[in-house]
């Protein structure tokens, strides 16, 4: 007798306990229990619970994280090419969003709600129903493959490095990157794969070098601007003012490296010298120098982390400008000679309060 061959595609650490399910297009991420619970088959149903159950946090099944549904299919029927591009572009989109949501703080607190790339890690396990054997295949440069072991006496302990945090996400932003994928198909494309490039770097594992974030943070940004071979530094700073700079923002004069050790003088804000300072940082680490630990720090704050800020507004506000309208304020401001991260409610809230005003004073 054939036996039917199933897949489950879920992801261990994503932690659904507040928010139970989240959509995007024709795919939700449900809650596991919610998603066990739907299960009219019993048999499917014991088969699914036995192989999520082998994720564990110190030993214990891993509670919350999360199954991911396909509208319109059989859930567990292995995947097409086309849809397991789909469930990687689904990545893409919760990381953004998710990072908007719960990474834009630096406070003291700030690392109990920030989410990292591993939490959006995506496994596709097969199985055969009722079968009591389970296996694994991974890597990508070389492939590792095993089976036949029993379920029960193979477990997936959630490394230490990845964080146990609730996910949150800016649904404003997960809605506005759906309409994107279906309407302005170009950007929707060049988001995700500078997207890509910023998960890479930020990823919590300690095997990721400093060196290799600030290369991959300013791949994001090469992509996301579409950066010329030449005057490279001068376009991204002017982007940078473009995106994320707040109006009234004051200039100082800052000293900016170029070739051969030699310092000009220039004139910008605390946000373009962070881009100016970010891009020599880039420069020497191409070029092997030796760099000294606080360079990986524009005054006290980390690059990296600034990085995925400016890159969040540069998002935002280059979506604005597909659609040709203005749905985020989002900027990064200068307080106390610290950058911070605005999201612009109050701004938004502001404007959409002198609207109604002046609407209910032409009525008038």
């Amino acid at each position: 007798m054939q036996q039917t061959k199933l897949q489950i595609v879920y992801c261990p650490y994503l932690f659904l306990d507040r928010i139970r399910s989240v959509t995007f297009s024709d795919l939700t991420v449900r809650n596991v229990e919610d998603a066990l619970a739907r299960l009219q088959d019993s048999n499917l149903k014991k088969s699914v619970q036995a192989l999520m159950n082998q994720n564990r946090i110190l030993g214990k099944p891993i509670k919350n994280n999360g199954i991911i549904e396909i509208r319109g299919r059989d859930s567990f029927s292995p995947l097409k090419p086309a849809e397991e591009k789909k469930i990687r572009e689904l990545r893409c989109a919760l990381f953004l969003a998710g990072t908007a949501e719960c990474n834009i703080d630096d406070g003291v607190n700030a690392g109990l709600y920030m989410l990292t790339s591993e939490n959006f890690r995506i496994v596709f396990q097969n199985f055969i129903l009722e079968s009591p054997y389970t296996g694994y295949t991974s890597g990508k440069i070389v492939r590792v493959s095993d089976s036949g072991y029993k379920i029960s006496e193979i477990t997936y302990e959630k490394p230490p490095y990845v964080v146990k945090n609730t996910f949150s996400y800016e649904k404003k932003f997960l809605n506005v990157l759906e309409q994107l994928r279906n309407k302005k198909r170009k950007t929707y494309r060049l988001i995700l794969r500078a997207t890509d490039a910023v998960m890479n770097a930020y990823a919590n594992s300690e095997d990721v070098s400093h060196d290799s974030r600030i290369l991959e943070l300013s791949r994001a940004f090469e992509i996301l601007f579409d950066l010329p071979e030449r005057d490279q530094r001068k376009m991204f700073k002017e982007l940078i003012e473009k995106y994320c700079e707040p109006k009234g923002e004051k200039k100082r004069r800052y000293s900016s490296e170029r070739p051969g050790g030699k310092k000009v003088s220039e004139t910008g804000s605390r946000q373009v010298m962070w881009a100016d300072r970010f891009y020599t940082l880039r420069n020497h680490i191409i070029h092997g120098e030796n760099i000294a630990d606080k360079r990986y720090f524009f005054h006290g704050q980390p690059h990296f982390q600034l990085g995925l800020w400016f890159f969040l507004v540069s998002v935002k506000q280059i979506i604005n400008q597909s659609i040709q309208k203005k749905l985020f304020y989002d900027s990064i401001k200068c307080e106390s000679g610290r950058l911070v991260y605005d999201n612009g409610l109050l701004r938004a809230a502001t404007e959409k309060a002198v609207k109604t005003l002046l609407k209910m004073r032409k009525k008038a």
